[in-house]
């Protein structure tokens, strides 16, 4: 297989090689499976740094493939339910922007609001 970087990969790219080998396999999980995946794998990405206080850095080689693994599942996900990524996240960005403004300190409100309950 070639190389990908981020520089020369398109997430189209990297979409038809998830479909590829799944395809190939015969694989054709549900939506619902897929979602699961992504948790699990995720879950597995956090065990890396449970214990670890030196945030990981001796696991880069498993971090980088627990992070995979993630990637991988999202992308099938996106490419199941017909959500472009890229629209998908530059979207989501936007609305982040409005609900977090540039100078405004969301984690001390946060912060507040809990003293604030409890």
């Amino acid at each position: 297989m070639i190389v990908q970087t981020d520089k020369t990969t398109t997430i189209e790219t990297l979409s038809e090689i998830v479909a590829a080998f799944s395809k190939a396999r015969g694989w054709n999980p549900s939506d619902r499976s897929t979602a699961i995946s992504i948790s699990i794998e995720a879950a597995e990405l956090l065990e890396h740094f449970q214990w670890d206080e030196s945030q990981g850095r001796e696991n880069a080689q498993d971090i980088q493939d627990e992070l995979a693994d993630v990637l991988i599942y999202c992308l099938r996900f996106a490419t199941s339910r017909g959500i472009d990524v890229s629209t998908a996240i530059t979207s989501k960005m936007d609305k982040n922007a409005i609900k977090y403004p540039i100078g405004a300190d969301y984690f001390e409100r946060k912060t507040r609001a809990r003293a604030t309950v409890a």
